[in-house]
């Protein structure tokens, strides 16, 4: 089911939803949605009581958005950029199926009764006009934004005051995704192409113009302590090093749901090999097209100084564009397989933070799930053209699949490969690992040269 099919409140729940769950509108990054996700950064700096002006990163703005199709209801969060979740406040929107109908807006717990009585306002304006998902939701920052003015928590000082507890007290498997996540920035930061990869750029070191601060972001991350240390020896943590990591933990409406052995994704996992598993919620149009066309489980491997982006905006086709890779031979899009160790092949591994526990180096491949939208080109699509048994020249290989439009293709985990050296028992099989996946692909190309 394609977006022009997707009508009514869904469509505006889809358009809002996408940008927080990394899944932009193709070739639409300055639309609405996109607007949406940075509203508190387009208003420019916020003023609290007494004239102090805040920084861009201290000021209120939608923090994730999260739909419940069973209940449908959208969560909204709102707060600073680097404060901690549960400093945020939360409003609910209950969306009707009906256009007919106004969406509901209303207050979460713990919100002040001046804000929540603003709110209820706004909801009441609101209901007479079908005011846009979006356009509410940028009303809400503001409502909220005014509301809050002063209050301790959400100033620069408090911010820093209220301490780094909630990273220092992370779990053994958020660790070694926080892990993970620092990688992918400092490869990301190392890069030749930072300017393009390291977007989202950590908001805490723009400089004062709102310039990228790249050597303070290099900096910061490579000073970073070790983060696997036992609970009696908590890592001490800077201001500036605990709003990093926090913000790098943050996914928007992504949730990261945990850390898993490998195996559940492949048999060729070699021990120390992890998977970090995310959530994203409902989202009206993947869902649709799930339920319409069915899904597949397919791979995406790329260079580690991508994933940085990856992980945050999704996967993205750059087909024709300087930032394209490995050519575009099937025709524009995002490409994957069905096969973990073709995508294997493409991966490419970078190296780690000096206080990093996952060794020297790190490859990386996306797990994901592809909605079987009709637009998806696979070979059960170009095998009807050859008119006979024999595929054309320009067929699409049987394990690939070239997704045009990126809202199709789900992010659900990150299989993570320390290639650094390996402990003692495992070297002859990472190695042979290594050999068999590299020859696999090599063998699989090999086949599939007639189609390029």
């Amino acid at each position: 089911m394609g977006q022009q099919q997707l009508g009514g409140w869904d469509a505006q729940v889809s358009a809002f939803v996408c940008p927080f769950t990394g899944r932009w509108p193709l070739q639409d990054e300055n639309s609405v949605a996109a607007g949406a996700l940075s509203a508190g950064r387009r208003r420019g700096a916020a003023t609290a009581e007494g004239g102090m002006k805040l920084s861009s990163w201290a000021q209120p703005q939608l923090r994730w958005a999260r739909w419940d199709a069973g209940e449908r209801t959208l969560e909204v969060g709102i707060g600073p950029a680097v404060a901690p979740r549960s400093a945020c406040l939360k409003i609910f929107v209950y969306v009707p199926e009906s256009m007919v109908a106004p969406p509901l807006l209303f207050a979460g717990e713990g919100v002040e009764k001046e804000v929540a009585e603003a709110l209820n306002r706004l909801s009441e304006r609101a209901a007479g006009k079908r005011t846009p998902l979006s356009v509410l939701a940028d009303q809400a920052v503001t409502a909220i934004e005014t509301g809050m003015a002063g209050h301790p928590g959400w100033e620069e000082e408090g911010l820093a005051d209220r301490g780094f507890g909630d990273i220092i007290s992370l779990p053994p498997s958020h660790r070694k995704a926080a892990d993970a996540f620092i990688c992918f920035a400092v490869a990301a930061v190392r890069s030749l192409r930072r300017v393009s990869l390291l977007d989202p750029f950590p908001p805490t070191l723009l400089d004062g113009q709102g310039g990228r601060d790249f050597d303070a972001c290099s900096q910061c991350l490579l000073s970073l302590p070790r983060l696997d240390t036992p609970s009696r020896q908590q890592p001490h943590l800077s201001s500036q090093q605990g709003f990093l990591l926090r913000w790098l933990l943050d996914l928007k409406g992504v949730l990261i749901e945990g850390v898993s052995g490998a195996s559940v994704e492949t048999e060729h996992a070699c021990q120390g090999d992890f998977v970090i598993v995310l959530n994203h919620g409902n989202e009206p149009l993947f869902d649709s097209a799930a339920r319409d066309y069915g899904t597949v489980r397919a791979y995406h491997g790329s260079s580690l100084e991508n994933f940085h982006c990856i992980t945050r905006c999704g996967l993205k086709s750059f087909s024709g564009t300087k930032r394209m890779n490995t050519g575009d031979v099937y025709g524009e899009g995002v490409y994957l397989s069905s096969d973990f160790r073709l995508a294997r092949s493409f991966a490419q591994r970078g190296k780690t933070w000096p206080h990093s526990s996952l060794g020297t180096h790190v490859t990386c491949v996306a797990c994901c799930t592809i909605a079987l939208h009709p637009g998806i080109k696979r070979q059960k699509e170009t095998a009807k053209m050859s008119g006979g048994d024999g595929l054309p020249m320009n067929a699409i290989p049987h394990t690939y699949y070239v997704v045009p439009d990126p809202r199709f293709v789900r992010v659900d985990s990150l299989l993570v490969i320390p290639d650094g050296p390996p402990p003692a028992s495992q070297p002859a099989k990472r190695e042979a690992s290594e050999a068999a996946v590299n020859g696999a692909a090599r063998a699989m190309r090999a086949a599939e040269g007639r189609h390029e």
